[in-house]
C-alpha cells in the first residue's frame, strides 16, 4: 500500500517545529439566541392583545427565530474563521459535535483547530474576544483550549483509498 514518505513526515515536523495547536469552540445557548432574535423582531412588539391570537402568533415567530438562529450559527462559524485568520498561521474547521457529546446544554456553533507560534497566542485571544463580543447577545461564548498535540494538522499516513479494513496476508 502507498504510504506517506519519510520526506513528507520530516517536512511536517519542520513546519510545525515551535508551533502549537489550540482548539477554539463557539458555544451558544439556543434558548437565549432564539429569545434575542425574537426580541429584535419588530413583529414581536406588535403581537395581538387577544391571548389566543397572541399565543399562536408568538409561537410562529418563535419558530422563525429558531430557523434564523440555525442560519446565524453558519454565519458565526464563517465570522470566527475570518476574524482569526490574521492571528494564527493555520486554521482548520473541525466537525462541530452536538453539545450533549460534551455533556453540555449549549450547542456548538463552530469548532476550529488553530496552529500558531506561542508568541501569537495573545493576539489570538484578543481576536477571539472581539469575534465573541459580536455574537454575545445570542448567547455565544468562544472557548480557547490547548495547547494540544498537533493532531489536526498532521498529514494522513496513508491515502484514504489505501486504508482497508480487510485483513492483510
Amino acid at each position: 500500500r502507498p504510504m506517506i514518505s519519510g520526506a513528507a513526515i520530516s517536512a511536517f515536523l519542520r513546519e510545525c517545529a515551535g508551533r502549537q495547536e489550540w482548539s477554539l469552540k463557539g458555544w451558544y445557548d439556543p434558548a437565549r439566541g432564539t429569545d434575542a432574535l425574537l426580541q429584535a423582531d419588530p413583529r414581536y412588539q406588535q403581537l395581538p392583545t387577544a391571548p389566543g391570537a397572541r399565543y399562536l402568533r408568538e409561537q410562529k415567530l418563535r419558530q422563525e427565530a429558531q430557523r434564523g438562529l440555525r442560519r446565524l450559527t453558519g454565519e458565526i462559524a464563517a465570522r470566527v474563521a475570518e476574524g482569526l485568520t490574521e492571528a494564527c498561521e493555520r486554521l482548520r474547521a473541525l466537525q462541530a459535535l452536538p453539545g450533549c457529546a460534551s455533556g453540555r446544554s449549549e450547542e456548538v456553533a463552530s469548532h476550529h483547530a488553530v496552529l500558531l507560534r506561542p508568541a501569537q497566542l495573545p493576539a489570538l485571544r484578543v481576536a477571539a474576544e472581539r469575534v465573541g463580543a459580536e455574537f454575545a447577545a445570542y448567547g455565544l461564548r468562544l472557548e480557547l483550549s490547548g495547547p494540544w498535540p498537533l493532531y489536526s494538522f498532521c498529514p494522513a499516513l496513508a491515502p484514504a483509498e489505501a486504508v482497508s479494513t480487510e485483513p492483510q496476508p
